[in-house]
């Protein structure tokens, strides 16, 4: 498989792109939507019509979309992304959630925050055909990502909401988890490896590049859905 390959995709639903991107910003190709029209949110690929009906995929769709909502969370950077060093909460957080009669599902999330240089943000997508399962005992790594199963991206810029620079994670380990000090809270942490090049990141292959790490948390209340 070429190095160069984006590994922010989720099978048949496209994350977003940063925003904000240099006019010569190399893009990657947008992956088919299997799941009917998105609805759309800022940062975000994201939502599904309630009702509406997706063919069954490895990891996720399939039946009748039951909910499609957004979602409040908290969150925490720290590490380097591109230029910009951050440690400390986000302060710019979306997500979305979307389920499936069959128990599958997707959760999209980005966190955003100020740092030394600039600003940054984390792109995060899971699918699953068991969501509930997997937001209680998930694990993922970078084979993960082309599979479809997860979607790892970076973006960067000066201030917030200049997104000059998008990054395609070169590697990442991630896992979800009920709070062990706070029941019905999910807790997902990752760790994720982002080229220092994001330029080079579009013309060369990943694994030849020199890269940072980038470490992060967030939380949010359980979706009653899933009960």
């Amino acid at each position: 498989m070429d190095g160069r390959v984006f590994i922010g995709m989720v099978l048949g639903v496209g994350l977003s792109g940063c925003g904000g991107v240099d006019s010569d910003w190399q893009q990657a190709p947008s992956a088919p939507s299997f799941f009917g029209s998105p609805t759309p949110v800022e940062g975000i690929g994201a939502g599904v019509s309630v009702g509406s009906v997706a063919p069954v995929g490895p990891y996720g769709g399939g039946g009748t979309v039951v909910s499609s909502a957004t979602f409040s969370l908290t969150g925490y950077l720290e590490g380097q992304l591109h230029v910009v060093e951050l440690a400390g909460d986000t302060t710019d957080n979306t997500g979305t959630f979307d389920l499936w009669d069959s128990g599958s599902g997707n959760l999209y999330v980005n966190l955003a925050a100020r740092g030394n240089g600039g600003a940054g943000m984390l792109m995060i997508g899971i699918t699953s055909p068991d969501i509930a399962n997997a937001l209680s005992n998930g694990q993922w790594s970078t084979a993960d990502a082309a599979t479809g199963a997860v979607s790892v991206n970076g973006c960067a810029g000066p201030v917030m909401g200049q997104w000059d620079n998008e990054l395609p994670a070169v590697g990442f380990d991630m896992s979800a988890e009920e709070a062990p000090e706070d029941p019905g809270t999910v807790l997902v942490q990752i760790k994720a490896q982002f080229p220092l090049d994001a330029a080079a990141a579009w013309t060369q292959p990943l694994n030849t590049l020199p890269t940072s790490e980038l470490r992060g948390t967030f939380s949010f209340q359980r979706f009653a859905q899933l009960e």
